[in-house]
């Protein structure tokens, strides 16, 4: 989640890093439409003014890609600010362009800590056997949080010993944070090896400390695992973690206990229950659930109702989020925004365009997000003067949207 406030304390980016912005980004090509050169101007000045806006800028870069994205990302890979040069590396496309390997092997060599980390786990997934040399003896070091990507690059190149290793010590721990992360990891891997180990784990777990080990095993997408948890559908404590964990393991052997509970006189359970019901095939039951409890007088029953459609990619979910997007609430106008950020109807277009200049920012900046993917340009004229907002972040998600749409379809500018 963005955070912001209007006493916010810069920071100085760099010289080299500002520096490489602006010729990457400030100045208008010939015949660029005014919008266009503004949003330019505007990307670049925000990013070079604070640390934080440039780490955001980059979060969006990572996904709808305008003129000059690829050149941002590159240079701002060598920033000296670590939290940047990171999100520089979380935007990179694959498969990697040479320019990108060269940059990912200076940062290998004369970076430490995180940043030389990222670089080898995207070199070594890149075929660099010195990069993935360095992975192993990471992973099999760390004493802190394991890193995902170095993890899944590891299993990938059949180093389940090592990590077995790792993860059975973790799983060991008398640390239940320690133990639940490892069972996240495991769950993620979603490897035969990994699943029966985290079984292991499961069966050792009790009570509430279980619910790592479940959510887990959700995550493994393995119907097998349904008959090993399916039993703790009542249990205080866990009953959200069961339900969600049933419907994403897709085994409709347990769909008559997620009926039963469907219709649980608590209203969060039967969001749960519905929601696992229709990722398990039932689309009109997990409808029957949830469109009623869309418009609960509860606002955090409409959150979770928004929270859990995002899991459910069938059509018949996008009027629920339609709804969800325009709620009063706005926790829950942001969950259902998440929801849809991956859905590609072009009829959301006016849905984002609607929401883009509303007062609370998280709500715009999202709905901006989701102009930059789908917005046509028409919708030009209503973003440019939110490229002088107040708040930088919606300056900046106003500018990405320009760019992103202009880079869509250049010609309808110039028709426009």
């Amino acid at each position: 989640m963005l955070s912001y406030d209007a006493t916010v304390s810069r920071c100085l980016v760099v010289s080299v890093f500002a520096s490489c912005l602006c010729l990457a980004l400030v100045g208008c090509a010939t015949g660029e439409p005014a919008a266009v050169a503004q949003a330019r101007g505007v990307f670049g000045e925000k990013i070079d003014e604070d640390v934080q806006y440039a780490r955001y800028a980059l979060s969006l870069v990572g996904g709808a890609r305008f003129d000059d994205a690829e050149q941002l990302i590159l240079r701002s890979i060598t920033s000296a600010h670590q939290q940047v040069a990171l999100q520089a590396m979380e935007a990179l496309d694959e498969p990697l362009s040479a320019d990108a390997v060269t940059a990912l092997q200076t940062l290998f060599r004369e970076r430490g800590g995180a940043v030389q980390r990222d670089a080898a786990v995207l070199l070594a997934a890149n075929g660099d056997a010195e990069a993935l040399e360095f992975v192993k003896g990471h992973i099999a070091e760390t004493t802190g949080t394991l890193d995902l990507d170095a993890v899944v690059l590891l299993a990938g190149a059949g180093e389940q010993e090592l990590l077995t290793g790792v993860l059975r010590r973790r799983m060991e721990s008398d640390s239940s944070e320690l133990r639940d992360e490892a069972y996240a990891v495991l769950g993620q891997l979603s490897r035969p090896w990994a699943t029966a180990l985290l079984l292991e784990g499961f069966e050792r777990e009790r009570g509430a400390e279980r619910q790592g080990a479940i959510r887990a095993l959700g995550l493994t997408g393995d119907p097998a695992v349904a008959e090993k948890i399916a039993r703790f559908t009542n249990t205080q404590g866990l009953v959200f973690t069961t339900l969600e964990a049933l419907g994403a393991v897709g085994n409709a052997s347990v769909a008559a206990r997620l009926e039963k509970q469907g219709a649980h006189d608590e209203p969060l359970v039967r969001v749960f229950a519905g929601a696992a019901l229709w990722r398990l095939g039932d689309g009109a039951a997990g409808m029957a659930v949830l469109e009623p409890l869309s418009t609960h007088e509860d606002p955090t029953v409409r959150r979770n109702v928004a929270e859990q459609l995002s899991e459910i990619h069938a059509a018949e979910a996008v009027p629920l989020l339609e709804v969800l997007a325009r709620d009063a609430e706005g926790a829950v106008q942001i969950a259902a925004l998440h929801a849809l950020s991956e859905r590609e109807s072009d009829a959301l277009a006016n849905l984002y365009l609607d929401l883009s200049s509303v007062a609370n920012y998280e709500v715009s900046t999202l709905a901006l997000d989701g102009l930059a993917r789908l917005g046509a340009w028409d919708a030009v004229e209503s973003l440019q003067p939110l490229l002088a907002s107040e708040n930088p972040y919606v300056a900046i998600a106003a500018a990405h949207a320009i760019l992103n749409i202009h880079a869509r379809d250049p010609g309808a500018a110039g028709s426009a």
